[in-house]
């Protein structure tokens, strides 16, 4: 490990990580080739410039490619640190046929951003989120729900969980994985099913999702 000390360090636990980064790659797209699935892979704080990082949220697909996004809107968390800085690219991915995007925990609130997504084409939203408290957790489902609605969209939302108190950032972690899909009337959205949500010690939310309905 890296040590208490490190681990009590924000800044030197990010510049320390930056060491398993090719690891990171490397596995995530080991497990996608192998177990023939497309794997989000949560984010990492990646150093672009010396003591800088984005938040990226790296995306494997099963024909071994490697994707990504950044977090474009930053926590006040985020901003105090003077270390993390805010993406400047918004992506739509076709990932296997399917239009997809991913917006990072608060990310999902930028309803221009994701609006944007979709008139590229993306019917699929991946959302890696990370909250320390209810209310937070709360607040990105109901963005989550808003951006389905508001274009028709499956939205998929993932979540830290459990305990960490070593770490500055992530010490406590709550809420719940969820797929959420828009049912349609006409043209417009009429409700947002959970189509598959976590609950207690659960760790996977599953779902089918038929994308040529959305």
């Amino acid at each position: 490990g890296l040590g208490p000390a490190v681990h009590r360090d924000l800044a030197a636990s990010l510049a320390a990580t930056q060491v398993f980064r090719a690891a990171w790659m490397g596995l995530f797209s080991s497990l996608a080739r192998r177990l023939d699935m497309h794997i989000v892979a949560g984010s990492f704080l990646l150093e672009h410039r010396p003591g800088r990082y984005y938040n990226r949220c790296d995306v494997f697909t099963a024909d071994g490619r490697a994707l990504w996004q950044d977090k474009l809107e930053l926590t006040s968390f985020e901003y105090l640190t003077e270390q993390i800085d805010p993406g400047q690219t918004l992506h739509a991915f076709d990932i296997d046929g399917i239009a997809a995007g991913v917006a990072i925990c608060c990310d999902s609130e930028q309803a221009d951003n994701v609006r944007a997504q979709a008139l590229a084409g993306m019917r699929l939203l991946l959302v890696p989120s990370s909250t320390d408290t209810m209310l937070g957790a709360a607040r990105v489902r109901a963005h989550c729900m808003a951006r389905a609605g508001e274009n028709a969209l499956v939205v998929a939302q993932a979540v830290t969980a459990g305990q960490a108190g070593w770490s500055p950032a992530l010490g406590s972690n709550t809420g719940q994985a969820a797929v959420l899909q828009a049912t349609t009337a006409g043209e417009r959205a009429a409700a947002i099913q959970v189509l598959a949500q976590t609950s207690g010690d659960e760790i996977w939310a599953m779902a089918e999702v038929d994308l040529a309905t959305v």
